[in-house]
């Protein structure tokens, strides 16, 4: 059993390692804001699908079943700490995604709904420290229903907007990711909710697990082939005639705004290098002078910059 335990242990720790690697890697290589938020988003999931296992692993190894409940109420903060952050940043994710600004009252009410938990667990600690009391069931259920409505309310929402987008590419990618995210999502509630056991399939604790860190894998292989081709055709595409006239006053040398043009499309630094005829390594001390220039540390932070606070020239407008 201990064997099998942390088997399941590194294999969660594994999976989920790589899903925040690759959704950092689409970060750093391509400019599009709601990368941030996605990023932010696998690692919070990450972090309370580990806590989840944790808490197997001790109960399974090292402690009696009967320690299970009080263990619960201890990381009860820790759970709903990753929950609400992980929840937090997938909205952002969604609402960035379906051109919508996340509300004032929304987060109001999402901040309120996560105190009422934790005042529940807190109270259910004082009154039951050794078992699950009523009060603890009810901070479940509204962690349930905060889940649930979070999840398929936001991602109905951002299906339903990303119809409205006029670039076709941008529509058909982004729809196919926010698809392939309730698809994995789907997958895993269903399991959660005993649905295999219909088909006769068996899921422990363990299999749910897998199933809840690998939940966003289908997402970040759409996500990988849109903005792969994205970079691609728009790297084809000429960039917007008064760039070069925006960016020399800041002090950025002609081939500085070259490599500012081809980091916008998306290119990778060994794409960009290959564009100019110049090794990686010249290309890294072309974007250093640039970020310097700018004020700025990476695409992301570049991507903002360039559209929003470098003014355009006269007889130009924003796009």
């Amino acid at each position: 059993m201990r064997a099998s335990a942390l088997a399941y242990f590194f294999a969660v720790a594994v999976i989920g390692f790589l899903a925040v690697r690759a959704a950092y890697r689409y970060q750093s290589r391509y400019p599009q804001p709601y990368l941030s938020a996605w990023t932010l988003y696998v690692g919070s999931w990450t972090a309370l699908v580990l806590l989840s296992v944790v808490q197997f692993v001790l109960v399974d190894v090292f402690l009696p079943p009967a320690a299970y409940p009080p263990l619960a109420m201890a990381f009860g903060p820790l759970t709903v700490i990753a929950m609400a952050a992980a929840l937090y940043f997938l909205t952002s994710f969604l609402a960035q995604v379906a051109r919508y600004p996340l509300p004032r009252a929304y987060l109001a009410l999402y901040t309120g709904a996560w105190g009422a938990v934790v005042v529940l667990i807190l109270v259910a600690s004082e009154a039951a420290p050794d078992h699950v009391s009523g009060w603890g069931a009810a901070a479940g259920v509204l962690m349930f229903l905060i889940k649930t409505a979070t999840v398929y309310g936001w991602t109905i929402v951002a299906l339903a907007r990303t119809w409205s987008i006029d670039d076709p590419l941008e529509r058909t990618g982004l729809r196919r990711v926010v698809g392939a995210f309730l698809g994995g999502y789907v997958v895993f509630d269903l399991a959660l909710h005993d649905a295999a056991a219909l088909l006769g399939i068996g899921t422990t604790n363990y299999v749910l697990a897998l199933l809840q860190v690998a939940v966003n894998i289908p997402a970040l292989v759409a996500l990988d082939r849109f903005l792969a081709r994205h970079s691609r055709e728009r790297s084809l595409q000429p960039m917007r005639a008064d760039l070069a006239e925006r960016l020399a006053p800041l002090g950025l040398s002609v081939r500085e705004i070259e490599v500012v043009e081809l980091v916008l499309k998306g290119l990778s630094n060994k794409e960009i290098a290959s564009r100019l005829f110049i090794s990686t390594e010249t290309l890294k001390k072309h974007a250093y002078n640039v970020y310097r220039k700018l004020g700025v540390q990476n695409r992301v932070q570049l991507n903002y910059f360039i559209h929003n606070q470098v003014p355009f020239t006269a007889g130009h407008g924003k796009d």
